[in-house]
């Protein structure tokens, strides 16, 4: 029964894509942000409450979607709106288009389509996360392997003079 009702909701994403206007992600996207405003604090606590706020919200709207639709339907239509998939890969052809044109600054503009962020904004956001997984030379092994934390030291350099050697053999 699920299983059939997430392959109809996958389907209905390969056949129809995404809607143009009214898109419940979108609308979800809405509602996070002005529950945000309310509710969001930089505490753990608050985040908590927030993000608790918006899974419960979530799971009873789909709950009230089933008092009236088939639970098949509703999971069908979750599916389907969740993915995305047609959509996000006519997007990832263009930008992929568009680089090996060498068009950079496309290519660029395409991605806010694909990652939902300014792409200077995104590539700031990921140059902190780099400086700041670099910041520990030595991460507890046990960390690595249950959070897929970065390398330590020694890998690091390893790896450096791996890429090094690959750069030298490479025309």
């Amino acid at each position: 029964m699920s299983g059939l009702a997430l392959l109809s909701g996958w389907a209905a994403d390969q056949v129809l894509g995404d809607p143009r206007r009214w898109h419940p992600v979108a609308g979800f996207g809405r509602l996070a942000l002005a529950l945000e405003r309310t509710l969001y604090a930089p505490s753990r606590a608050r985040g908590a409450l927030y993000a608790g706020a918006l899974v419960a919200l979530a799971a009873l709207g789909a709950e009230a979607a089933t008092r009236v639709l088939p639970r098949r339907l509703v999971l069908a239509a979750c599916t389907w709106a969740a993915l995305g998939g047609r959509s996000l890969a006519r997007e990832a052809d263009a930008v992929a288009a568009d680089v090996r044109s060498g068009d950079l600054g496309a290519a660029r503009k395409g991605l806010p389509a694909l990652v939902g962020r300014d792409p200077d904004a995104l590539e700031a956001l990921m140059v902190a996360f780099s400086k700041t997984s670099l910041g520990d030379p030595a991460p507890p092994r046990f960390a690595q392997l249950v959070f897929g934390t970065h390398p330590t030291m020694a890998e690091r350099v390893a790896m450096a003079h791996a890429w090094s050697a690959r750069r030298e053999r490479t025309p």
